[in-house]
């Protein structure tokens, strides 16, 4: 009987012990799941402060390329629209070297790897690289980053640019989570630095002079392109 109880026993406290292990493992993924979406949140939230404010296309993008690749702590990276055509302009870097920087600004409907994941609609993570594709620039020289991930931006379901970023280490899930979660947003911010140029652009052509600018000023510029505002409009669409 002794011997039965302590069989019995044994198996209780072995059924115990592994139901404390799952139980911690339900946790410790719980926990993990939460620090992801935080982590995720607060990229977010600070890559639209980072845009905030940035109307023009040239610092806007600059400012949300920068915020990406250091929030996922990548090492080298480019960022380029969709024109209307469908090629595909550089509009800003970081972490290029000089060789590299003026080169490859345009990409034709399907051209390289940035066009490849336009012409597939997919985002891209790639590990083995052209020779030469590209290079980082740092104080210990030039070398080539281990893992590439391109990312198209949309903005009302339409491809209007893609991100590219380069890394001396692999890729995290929660990276490319990271660069699904904001594509809207950066399309839809690409979108209107877009819509507002071709505003500019109109209003330049109806007022007969080389720049008018859209933000308020006291200026007869400013009070011009309030009036003019719906006919550029119009004209723009």
């Amino acid at each position: 009987v002794s011997g039965m109880l302590a069989y019995f026993g044994r198996r209780d406290l072995v059924g115990l012990s592994t139901s404390y292990g799952k139980a911690m493992d339900q946790q410790r993924a719980h926990t993990d799941l939460l620090e992801s979406q935080s982590w995720l949140r607060t990229g977010q939230s600070e890559l639209g402060v980072a845009m905030a404010g940035h109307h023009a296309m040239a610092p806007m993008a600059q400012a949300t390329l920068d915020h990406v690749t250091r929030y996922l702590d990548g090492l080298v990276a480019a960022m380029y629209v969709r024109e209307d055509g469908g090629t595909l302009r550089r509009v800003a870097t970081y972490g290029f070297a000089e060789a590299w920087a003026g080169q490859n600004q345009v990409f034709q409907p399907g051209e390289s790897l940035v066009g490849q994941a336009v012409r597939e609609d997919r985002m891209l993570a790639l590990d083995e690289l052209p020779p030469d594709y590209i290079k980082v620039s740092s104080g210990l020289g030039r070398s080539a980053p281990r893992q590439l991930v391109i990312a198209p931006f949309r903005n009302e379901g339409e491809i209007n640019g893609v991100i590219e970023i380069g890394f001396l280490h692999e890729t995290a899930p929660r990276d490319l989570e990271f660069l699904q979660l904001v594509n809207e947003g950066v399309g839809a911010a690409v979108a209107a630095a877009k819509y507002r140029q071709r505003l500019q652009e109109s209003l330049a052509e109806i007022c007969g002079l080389p720049h008018v600018s859209l933000q308020p000023s006291a200026g007869s510029h400013g009070e011009l392109a309030g009036l003019l505002l719906t006919r550029a409009y119009h004209a723009a669409i």
